[in-house]
């Protein structure tokens, strides 16, 4: 469906690599846009972006974050702006974290006892969101694609479409998937503090989850 033309916020979540090469786990972001507004999709994933990033670089790469958080506020005309990042706090998210606490930007360490849930169960607790329509890709989500470990696609569509619960193939990649579990896993609670803040302007951030029409 087409970007949102007004929205309440936009916010992202990121989940970073513990360790660095093409034989490792990535460095992920997902953007979102929350409208509590909506009569039809109150969250979408508005982009994504999946890279091997070594550690080094990563404090020029959460800058980069941000300006796109508030490039599509302004595509989204997000009533509140952009509402912050949510990090995993471990491994190379912490080193994010504390950037983001010495620039003062809004960030927010997602809640360990979400990050420790398996992929099953929370992909479990969000079905019923899914199948509703609750969330859904943006066309722009949808149809881009990236390269990423010399393989051309849409990694974020390829990793949601290829969970399989029950699977143990500790080889699937799923660094944007787990991103779309985060926010609906406990969404009830989350969701009323994020629009809660929101309504009075505050800065704080929520996760996901997503579908296309």
């Amino acid at each position: 469906m087409p970007s949102p033309k007004s929205c309440d916020g936009v916010f992202a979540v990121i989940d970073t690599a513990s360790k660095t090469g093409t034989d490792h786990d990535a460095t992920a972001v997902t953007f979102f846009a929350l409208d509590k507004l909506s009569r039809r999709t109150p969250l979408l994933i508005l982009d994504w972006d999946i890279a091997q990033i070594e550690g080094a670089l990563l404090e020029t790469w959460l800058p980069m974050v941000f300006d796109r958080l508030e490039e599509l506020s302004r595509l989204c005309g997000a009533r509140h702006g952009s509402v912050g990042v949510w990090i995993e706090d471990k491994n190379s998210g912490t080193i994010l974290l504390q950037q983001a606490i010495r620039r003062q930007w809004p960030a927010t360490a997602i809640d360990s006892k979400l990050t420790a849930m398996g992929k099953d169960e929370r992909a479990l607790s969000v079905s019923g969101y899914v199948y509703r329509g609750s969330v859904k890709y943006t066309d722009y989500a949808f149809d881009k694609t990236t390269v990423h470990k010399r393989k051309s696609r849409n990694h974020l569509v390829d990793q949601i479409e290829s969970f399989r619960i029950g699977d143990k193939d500790n080889k699937r990649e799923d660094d944007l998937f787990g991103h779309v579990l985060l926010w609906d896993s406990n969404r009830t609670g989350k969701q009323r503090r994020l629009l809660r803040a929101l309504k009075n302007g505050a800065n704080t951030q929520g996760s996901n989850m997503q579908y296309h029409e």
